[in-house]
């Protein structure tokens, strides 16, 4: 058993009871989920500036966004195809209008901040905050992004070439499993943070 570094006037403390009750602000989940949400909206501004990753779908929503021919990152898009990589197929590439899914994905980074220094602000136990930010990331992201993107539907259950709404793709389906682990998480995590009081 491991104990932590004894202080004048402390009793052994067992260093898991420890990280466990630790509720001070100086810990790893502080840095963290503030910290990867600011690098989901760099990593979308820096999609946006490349223009080839994370690309929309077509759509006819007055939100569309057609690439000018000098923004040479984009390669453009292929009616009738749902993954960026099989463009090399298509023989008239159209620029848009498509969903600019980058400022979608910046906004869910930008969201999952605030709410991030939220939750780092409540903790109500130690945990709360990562498996809060793992929740959420994976709804939003799930809902204001990938519906939009321009990616394979693992389970085609509604398309509408249209609007440019496809779902579901991998993102999606994996998604449930982590809301669903992080839901039991923060039901188990705050069951035992109870049952400490």
């Amino acid at each position: 058993m491991m104990k932590a570094p004894l202080r004048p006037g402390t009793r052994p403390v067992d260093a898991a009871q420890l990280a466990v009750e630790d509720t001070s602000t100086d810990g790893p989940e502080f840095a963290a989920t503030p910290g990867v949400a600011l690098g989901i909206v760099a990593g979308r501004i820096g999609n946006l500036m490349n223009g080839s990753d994370t690309a929309g779908r077509l759509t006819t929503l007055p939100i569309g966004f057609t690439w000018p021919e000098w923004a040479r990152g984009f390669p453009g898009v292929c009616p009738g195809i749902d993954d960026i990589s099989e463009v090399y197929r298509c023989a008239e590439l159209l620029r848009g209008p498509v969903h600019l899914t980058q400022v979608y994905g910046a906004v869910v980074g930008l969201i999952l901040l605030f709410l991030s220094l939220y939750w780092l602000r409540k903790r109500p136990f130690y945990g709360y905050a990562f498996w809060q930010f793992v929740l959420w990331y994976s709804v939003l992201r799930s809902v204001l992004e990938e519906p939009f993107r321009l990616n394979p539907l693992w389970l085609p259950v509604y398309r509408n070439d249209e609007l440019g709404i496809g779902l579901f793709t991998a993102t999606q389906v994996v998604s449930l499993p982590l809301v669903l682990l992080s839901l039991y998480m923060l039901r188990r995590l705050g069951k035992g943070e109870a049952s400490r009081r």
